[in-house]
């Protein structure tokens, strides 16, 4: 046998296992890539629901402020009429 020849078949035990490692690892990385798949899927399920819950309750928000603006514009006349009653009121029991 050659030098060259007695170095590989030396070398063989060590190839075989590290080509075992090798396939070891491809499986474990194959694994945990389906399992982060998977997450990624649950993510965005619940990505999609919570942006339709965000839509909702925007919605119920310009709602709210819609009608806010509405009374605060009926609400400013009458606290005027409301203080000039009490005005006049103190003024005649003066």
């Amino acid at each position: 046998m050659t030098v060259m020849k007695e170095s590989l078949v030396a070398l063989q035990p060590i190839l075989i296992k590290t080509a075992e490692d090798t396939n070891m690892l491809l499986k474990a990385i194959d694994a945990e890539t389906k399992d982060a798949q998977a997450t990624r899927s649950i993510v965005e399920t619940e990505e999609a629901v919570a942006h339709v819950k965000a839509m909702e309750a925007k919605a119920i928000k310009d709602e709210c402020e819609g009608e806010l603006a509405v009374v605060s514009r009926c609400l400013s006349p009458c606290i005027k009429l409301i203080c000039k009653s009490c005005c006049k009121q103190t003024l005649h029991s003066a």
